[in-house]
């Protein structure tokens, strides 16, 4: 898979910023990455390619937003998405 001039761009400014990232910019770029990789990129991209960053993300317009490794110990406001069903042993008595 042949890059585009921007991909080609951003890869020789990541290999300049943060040599230890180029690689995974390059297997993004070539197709080569898993999805999981792929999010990495986005985030590290978005994020001045400082990993801790990533946790302090404040782009809730972003489809990435609030992820579960962006979760912090502190931060209250975080709610995740699937609710835990209560175990069907305790299903039917009532709570003190």
């Amino acid at each position: 898979m042949t890059m585009l001039p921007a991909q080609v761009a951003r890869l020789e400014a990541v290999r300049h910023d943060a040599p230890a990232r180029a690689t995974l910019f390059e297997s993004v770029y070539s197709g080569k990455a898993s999805p999981r990789k792929c999010i990495k990129a986005f985030c590290l991209d978005c994020m001045g390619l400082q990993s801790k960053e990533i946790t302090n993300c404040t782009a809730p317009a972003c489809p990435l937003y609030r992820r579960p490794y962006q979760r912090r110990g502190s931060d209250e406001s975080y709610k995740p998405k699937r609710a835990v069903a209560a175990s069907p042993q305790h299903a039917g008595e009532a709570q003190p």
